[in-house]
């Protein structure tokens, strides 16, 4: 490395560190190393062409790519679908969205009516496999 001459007169040092230690001649407060941001824009332009790239043979064989992975690798075209889809998905359109916790605990209410006369006709009948399949979910 080339020998640089200190300000004061004295000897240069042999050998430059490159740390950002106090009273290192090499190391200028404020002044870049990389002052064009070369790397950055080298980064920015790889990424953009690698995209472009990646789209351009999306468009030619992305649908026969995704066709043969759903035949040949079902674990893996399900993964993908999977990761697409967002974590929390909001419903709006429920045919239940705009009732009441009263309305809905009366709907809840018939439900259990209804399950309990429908258990009464299949006891009737002897059908007690019936009976517990259909109070099993609906229990509180």
């Amino acid at each position: 490395m080339a020998e640089l001459a200190k300000p004061n007169g004295s000897p240069a040092p042999t050998q430059i560190a490159r740390t950002n230690e106090p009273g290192n001649p090499a190391w200028i407060k404020g002044v870049s190393e990389n002052p064009a941001d070369r790397l950055r824009h080298a980064r920015e332009r790889l990424t953009s062409r690698i995209v472009s790239e990646l789209a351009e043979d999306w468009q030619k064989h992305g649908s026969e790519a995704v066709a043969r992975l759903r035949e040949t690798d079902v674990a893996a075209y399900v993964r993908i679908c999977v990761s697409l889809v967002p974590k929390e998905l909001q419903l709006d359109s429920s045919p239940l969205s705009g009732l009441t916790k009263d309305e809905l605990a009366a709907i809840a209410q018939a439900a259990r009516n209804a399950i309990a006369k429908a258990n009464a006709a299949a006891a009737e009948e002897g059908s007690s496999e019936h009976s517990s399949l259909c109070t099993s979910g609906l229990s509180q």
